[in-house]
């Protein structure tokens, strides 16, 4: 940073970001704002970095204090935190009442901040800016990743109870989501331009991980993980890279299982044969 001054005006800072990592063009935002910041050292040595409005509300400042915890879980299941730093921001309401996993600096709505939020952003910087998918179709890859990631997260600090009611939110939409004009369904796996980013994507991508790892058992499931996270690291990937790697790990012949999940309609009756009563316990 450099700072001059001239003359009867105010000081000019100049200030220059030095990103040493690879990154997508849509994970860069620029927030500016009057913010308190604060720097500390997290888990492996990481910069953890908090910009929050002067009068943002205890109770959601208080939510950010888990996000140390988060990394920790995340790296046990995922491999490393594949950067430098992790920083939260949080910035006035806008018309997407959302949050972005913006690389490094993840960006909140005031609306957007919960727990569950939170979590499925911090699994972001593995799942969507370290790996990262190569065509738009493949955004389950992204999105199933990181929302089956709020489930990982229930089952770690909540227990499984939490995780499963966590699951049975995901199915649910799921159902919403494939109910369509037309009756033809959905496909979780190319969804369209008109549904790249709603709950077919979204919650029927977690629910094909939740299947994934009933088929494959804990032990390959989440070696496939770390294995997806370490190969494909500041790389982008589509389906058929994750198909083919899962049975790598797996020794198993999966195309069938994803053909079945990813590619095939996905309707109302077909999520409801498929999850009768939506009991489908995590063990």
């Amino acid at each position: 940073a450099r700072s001059t001054g001239a003359a009867g005006n105010p000081s000019t800072i100049t200030y220059t970001w030095d990103n040493q990592e690879p990154t997508a063009s849509y994970l860069v935002m620029f927030h500016a704002a009057e913010l308190d910041v604060t720097l500390d050292e997290g888990p492996g040595g990481i910069t953890l970095i908090e910009a929050f409005p002067p009068d943002l509300p205890d109770q959601e400042t208080l939510l950010f204090e888990r996000v140390p915890e988060m990394i920790e879980v995340f790296t046990e299941r995922f491999g490393p935190y594949p950067f430098a730093s992790l920083g939260s921001t949080v910035f006035a309401d806008t018309s997407f009442n959302a949050a972005l996993e913006t690389q490094g600096m993840i960006g909140y709505d005031r609306s957007a901040v919960s727990e569950r939020t939170i979590a499925h952003e911090v699994a972001h910087q593995w799942f969507g800016n370290s790996v990262s998918p190569a065509r738009w179709q493949d955004m389950w890859l992204n999105e199933g990743f990181a929302r089956y990631s709020e489930v990982l997260w229930a089952e770690a600090a909540h227990g499984s109870r939490a995780a499963n009611a966590a699951l049975q939110r995901q199915i649910a939409s799921l159902a919403t989501a494939s109910r369509t004009e037309s009756g033809e369904g959905v496909l979780i796996g190319d969804p369209g331009p008109d549904r790249l980013f709603t709950e077919v994507v979204y919650a029927g991508g977690a629910v094909v991980m939740h299947e994934l790892r009933q088929r494959l058992g804990d032990e390959a499931f989440f070696r496939l993980l770390q294995e997806w996270a370490a190969r494909y690291r500041y790389s982008t990937v589509t389906t058929d890279d994750f198909v083919a790697l899962a049975e790598e790990v797996s020794g198993q012949d999966l195309d069938a299982f994803f053909t079945d999940w990813l590619y095939t309609p996905w309707t109302p009756d077909r999520v409801a044969d498929r999850f009768p009563l939506a009991a489908t316990p995590i063990p």
